[in-house]
């Protein structure tokens, strides 16, 4: 896909595109409930956490919209503990949905070496989505994103934002590259699933 987009114009130098990998979450509403969603692929750990983020849903015993995200596992002075899991948490947002206010300490676990999330027993009581659909996604650790045995990657070109910056050393705006500034490919400070 990165070949394709840089073949589209010579005017593009290159891109660099973030992937996210996302699957849907078939909640069976008001009843107890446990899920397993298994992505194939391994996640990229922010030591602060918002690996995994979702579209909102509601919870027996909660009115406000919660959001399923992750809080990675570690040591004693805060940094990874090497394990490559961390604790999947429920969480409410505040007005700026950045930060989350903690509902449901620890609601199941996440294997960011395996590409996966599995969700501990929940009531879900309704979803933001359509035909009680909630919306999980992850950072991959690559962005060669493969589908193993039974998962098939799709494309949304709808869902997709395309944001062009120009190229001031290419251009020859700025030789000496003062200036420039640089991004992230993960991009990670929201809470919630946009």
């Amino acid at each position: 896909m990165l070949n394709v987009i840089d073949n589209i114009e010579d005017a593009i130098t290159s891109n660099i595109t973030t992937v996210k990998i996302r699957r849907n979450l078939k909640a069976l509403t008001n009843q107890f409930a446990q899920y397993e969603l298994c992505y194939g692929n391994q996640f990229h750990i922010n030591a602060s956490g918002k690996n995994i983020k979702s579209t909102g849903f509601t919870i027996q015993g909660q009115v406000d919209t919660v959001y399923f995200t992750d809080i990675p596992n570690k040591r004693a002075d805060g940094t990874l503990d090497g394990s490559g899991k961390g604790v999947i948490a429920i969480v409410k947002s505040d007005t700026e949905l950045s930060q989350g206010q903690l509902v449901v300490a620890s609601a199941g676990i996440v294997d960011y070496m395996k590409g996966e999330v599995i969700i501990s027993t929940v009531n879900i009581t309704s979803t933001q989505r359509d035909n009680n659909i909630i919306e999980i996604q992850a950072f991959p650790e690559s962005n060669d994103v493969i589908g193993l045995k039974d998962l098939y990657l799709s494309f949304a070109v709808g869902d997709s934002t395309i944001n062009m910056v120009k190229d001031t050393i290419t251009s020859g705006e700025q030789i000496s590259g003062v200036g420039y500034k640089t991004t992230s490919s993960y991009a990670n400070g929201a809470l919630v699933r946009g």
